[in-house]
């Protein structure tokens, strides 16, 4: 979970559907735009163009005209994430993504090793409610609690798995000594290209670069602050 810029103003045809005893808040261009808003990515798992789309009411409109139609309430998620979330009244208190402060790879450590590990730990690097509840939804996501979550979180995990690779493949290889300075240059090029929100689970990609003194070095510019 990453932060991301919610575009402005709001797709017009959301005052109009407000309006109606049946309005459709997924009318217009709405889903255009949150699709390219979220970089097509689930904003909790950050899975890049999930298989199954929802779009989501970060608050929950409980038949509040408002916040039904509110833009700012109208989330990109995955029907795996949409569906652990659900219904669960702790998860109606997490951390907005949309919200430009805090920055939320500031206040929850992503870490996973493929190699040692089957499932990312998450760390809350402060005790509010707010960072734990989201550290507990991010957890749920990525195990699972029945055997049909416990699959789909296995396969989003596989996806993971191979982003990481692919990262760590690139780190290794600007930081070798014996590096030519094109090939070093080219390493360089792709990590700011997966550094992108564009890129598929950058929180974590972020947290490996943050994690290392001389990446961190080279690349802190490109984190977000």
């Amino acid at each position: 979970m990453i932060n991301i810029v919610k575009s402005q103003p709001s797709p017009e045809c959301l005052l109009i559907e407000a309006k109606k005893a049946s309005g459709d808040y997924k009318c217009g261009d709405v889903i255009g735009r949150i699709k390219h808003d979220f970089h097509n990515k689930c904003y909790i798992c950050e899975t890049k163009a999930p298989t199954t789309i929802n779009v989501e009411h970060f608050k929950p409109h409980k038949c509040n005209s408002v916040l039904k139609f509110d833009w700012n309430n109208l989330f990109y998620v995955c029907g795996h994430c949409n569906n652990t979330k659900l219904a669960k009244p702790a998860y109606d208190d997490i951390l907005n993504c949309t919200d430009s402060q805090p920055i939320i790879v500031n206040l929850i450590l992503f870490k996973f090793d493929p190699l040692k590990n089957d499932s990312p730990d998450f760390e809350a690097l402060t005790s509010t409610s707010t960072v734990l509840n989201t550290v507990q939804l991010l957890e749920e996501v990525y195990e699972g609690r029945t055997i049909l979550k416990k699959l789909e979180a296995e396969n989003i995990r596989e996806l993971l798995v191979e982003e990481i690779n692919k990262f760590v493949h690139y780190a290794t290889g600007f930081l070798k000594s014996d590096m030519m300075p094109s090939e070093k240059q080219d390493f360089r090029e792709l990590i700011i290209a997966a550094l992108s929100p564009k890129s598929p689970f950058t929180a974590f990609k972020i947290w490996i670069i943050k994690s290392s003194p001389k990446l961190n070095q080279e690349f802190s510019q490109y984190l977000p602050t």
